[in-house]
């Protein structure tokens, strides 16, 4: 497994509604081949070719362009409970792409993992809240 790469942007907590502050956040995903750990902020490029999402990444949908959308799991510094963020990403260059930013998601609608590229594999310790496309997130978790 590849090293984590944290990436720095503020989120408000779906649960408590708290803003987690950017260089505090546990937004995380475990990509590329950095050898170390590694911290972005929105604007900076990261020397990742867009196919190592499918190695960490469950794929709910091939990126048609250049922009890629991944939905990861982080914790909150408060409540300590999972929320849900959409990472967002393009592609520069083949070996390169710019982490342009995230978005807090208040639910796993239909419309949300409709509209992204890749789920984490920690969707399985994903609790259904109700408003979400419950069939669809227990079918990831029989992906793993």
């Amino acid at each position: 497994m590849a090293p984590r790469i944290f990436f720095r942007t503020a989120l408000a907590c779906s649960n408590c509604g708290t803003l987690n502050d950017a260089r505090t956040i546990q937004l995380s995903s475990y990509l590329g081949g950095d050898p170390e750990w590694s911290w972005v902020e929105p604007g900076e490029v990261l020397d990742l070719p867009p196919d190592d999402f499918a190695n960490e990444f469950l794929v709910l949908r091939a990126p048609d362009g250049p922009d890629i959308t991944a939905i990861e799991l982080w914790v909150c510094n408060t409540c300590k409970l999972y929320s849900p963020a959409r990472l967002r990403f393009r592609a520069r260059t083949a070996n390169a792409l710019e982490f342009v930013g995230a978005d807090s998601l208040p639910a796993l609608t239909k419309e949300i993992l409709e509209g992204a590229n890749y789920m984490t594999r920690r969707i399985e310790e994903w609790t259904v809240r109700p408003g979400e496309d419950a069939a669809r997130i227990e079918d990831l978790k029989r992906q793993l």
